[in-house]
């Protein structure tokens, strides 16, 4: 039997053999100056032995407690850790009782048990995870590296045990078995019924870790766009088309490159407003145009419909026509594509032209009312295979949207 406690800054492991079995094994161990392993996972050396004498020299009388053959480790100390203005406490294992290379930190927190050091089968939990682990070990505490203590008993609740490992084996077994064998016992079934009992690990809560470096982002991103719109009389077109397009590469961070004025060879050479390309290399095309106070639908209705104005549906037409070309240019564009830009691109990277999407960032539908409202959708989602129509207000809304869900994460 394993039991701890702490005295005097110290963590002592008390240990009484069990009552089969020669009851002084450990002690006779020490006095012969040999180590001692400890369910094959607590390894003590003789000066580990914790006496209550003030002398140097070893006195056997220590060794003993109410019941005989019951012997005391050091197994650690008390020490302090401070991060600011908290701190707290660490039971700091002595190093080579559980592993050799490394140093374990157990916050004083932890009412320890056994089960937190041995697994089934005297499996020792800490050799175990110094397998895939090559660092100091913190578990609680304000360490910023720690492994937080939930997450710790969590991972004691999930260690393999002989039943699971047991479970596992048939299912291999059985898998291969059923492919040759009629009425086979399906195994993996029992198995994967097990786990699904078993608590899931979880992982790093990534939204959470970044969602002030994001929320500052959009923000940042979100003021910007308002304070271009209203003063956008003194930016060049030019100017805006290189701002806005900044803009879209942090909302869709699937596009890694931009180029400006990318041309598509026809029998009139035209210059798109941007190639975007992503991390596979698949070309994209953008039309940036300033709002103008242009609406982007007819103020009057033509049949009981509102009809998108000449800018809207001018712009369309020439984002098709680019599509087309685009396509037709197909292989001997990505050669010349690739070429150009080469300087720019990675090493071994090459642009692809494998059915292109057109995206138009232009005009307000802050003004509309409801039935043009209705109608610019029904516009968009015409174009929706081909183009993605955004006006300045829907990238308003997704940031606004992105920020509200940050916030209320």
């Amino acid at each position: 039997m394993i039991k701890f406690y702490s005295l005097d800054s110290k963590l002592i492991l008390s240990y009484t053999p069990d009552r089969a079995g020669n009851e002084r094994w450990a002690i006779e161990r020490i006095e012969e100056g040999e180590d001692v392993l400890l369910k094959r996972t607590f390894k003590f050396k003789p000066e580990d032995v914790y006496s209550k004498s003030d002398e140097d020299e070893f006195i056997e009388d220590d060794l003993f407690n109410e019941n005989e053959g019951t012997i005391e480790f050091v197994l650690g100390t008390v020490v302090e850790y401070s991060l600011g203005e908290d701190r707290c406490n660490y039971y700091e294992i002595t190093k080579g009782v559980l592993v050799e290379e490394f140093s374990i930190f157990i916050s004083t927190e932890l009412e320890l048990d056994v089960k937190y050091f041995v697994a089934d089968n005297n499996i020792s939990v800490f050799d175990t995870i110094f397998k895939f682990l090559s660092e100091d070990l913190y578990i609680g505490g304000f360490h910023p590296n720690a492994l937080p203590l939930k997450d710790f008993l969590l991972l004691i609740r999930n260690f393999p045990n002989t039943w699971e490992k047991k479970l596992y084996a048939r299912s291999r077994l059985t898998s291969i078995l059923r492919q040759y064998f009629e009425n086979v016992e399906d195994a993996t079934k029992k198995y994967e019924r097990y786990l699904n009992k078993k608590i899931s690990g979880k992982g790093s809560d990534l939204q959470k870790m970044f969602k002030k470096q994001e929320l500052q982002k959009y923000q940042t991103i979100l003021d910007k766009i308002k304070q271009m719109l209203a003063s956008e009389r003194g930016y060049s077109e030019n100017q805006w088309q290189k701002e806005i397009l900044q803009i879209i590469l942090l909302l869709f961070p699937k596009y890694i490159f931009s180029f400006t004025e990318g041309p598509i060879r026809t029998d009139v050479n035209r210059r798109v407003d941007f190639l975007l390309v992503d991390a596979g290399g698949n070309i994209d095309i953008l039309e940036i145009k300033k709002p103008h106070d242009i609406p982007i639908l007819s103020n009057r209705e033509y049949r009981n419909n509102y009809i998108p104005q000449k800018e809207l549906s001018g712009t369309i037409m020439q984002v098709e026509k680019y599509l087309y070309h685009l396509n037709r240019w197909a292989y001997k564009g990505e050669k010349e594509l690739t070429e150009k830009y080469k300087k720019e691109l990675p090493v071994g990277f090459s642009l692809k032209i494998t059915n292109p999407a057109g995206m138009i960032i232009m005009g307000r539908d802050n003004d509309l009312n409801v039935e043009q409202k209705l109608d610019f959708e029904v516009v968009r989602r015409k174009y929706k295979n081909l183009i993605d129509i955004l006006t300045y207000d829907d990238l308003i809304r997704r940031l606004e949207f992105t920020i509200n869900s940050l916030r209320n994460a």
